[in-house]
């Protein structure tokens, strides 16, 4: 005989399911070099939001449907999720496209000691040093505003099990892409910024003949 299953454990079960890998602080990230480094964000970090960012809108986007006269802030939540979604897909093009391709050329020109090195930063330069301060900012922002909208991630009493379910979505998301901006503000882009600070300071003057 088939035994009745609780259709709210099933969910949570799911919902504990999909949260993605968490690394701890005790990982060496300074040691890793800047292409181990660079692909570790791309295909744990990115990939990650790629998928769980449009669920997280999905979701709230649902939950403000279904509860939205009883929960008020939650007309403010869906609209700080769907402009964080729009803000870290951008970003994400911009730094698989443009930021990580130069950082590695950067990293590779420095380690080998090319001649070319300042050059290369020279002709190429991107402002990393803009994503470092301002964008990134925006993004920690962003983030902030959705856990005071939460209380924290931490759902109302009496919340339904989707509530929960949405929280833990949001609270997932959020520690993802906090662990990627350390990763990105703490270790990537000051050895990107130092690197490039290196070749330009050792470029060899022209001497006029």
């Amino acid at each position: 005989r088939i035994q009745s299953v609780d259709p709210a454990l099933v969910l949570e079960e799911i919902a504990r399911a999909i949260q993605p890998p968490l690394f701890r602080g005790a990982v060496g990230y300074d040691k890793w070099s800047c292409d181990f480094l660079i692909d570790f964000i791309i295909n744990v970090h990115h990939s990650y939001m790629r998928t769980s960012m449009p669920l997280a809108v999905e979701y709230v986007s649902h939950l403000q449907l279904s509860h939205g006269k009883k929960f008020p802030e939650l007309a403010a939540l869906h609209q700080a999720v769907v402009k964080l979604s729009d803000e870290t897909q951008a970003h994400i093009k911009q730094k698989e496209s443009i930021i990580f391709p130069y950082i590695k050329q950067i990293a590779h020109a420095y380690e080998k000691k090319e001649s070319y090195a300042g050059l290369l930063v020279r002709t190429l330069k991107k402002p990393v040093a803009n994503l470092l301060h301002a964008e990134h900012r925006y993004l920690n922002q962003l983030l902030q505003q959705q856990e005071e909208l939460t209380n924290h991630f931490v759902p109302p009493a009496g919340a339904c099990l989707t509530h929960k379910v949405c929280f833990a979505k949001l609270a997932e998301v959020n520690y993802n892409l906090v662990q990627q901006l350390y990763l990105e503000n703490q270790v990537l882009f000051p050895r990107a910024i130092a690197m490039e600070k290196k070749c330009l300071d050792a470029e060899t003057p022209v001497v006029s003949s």
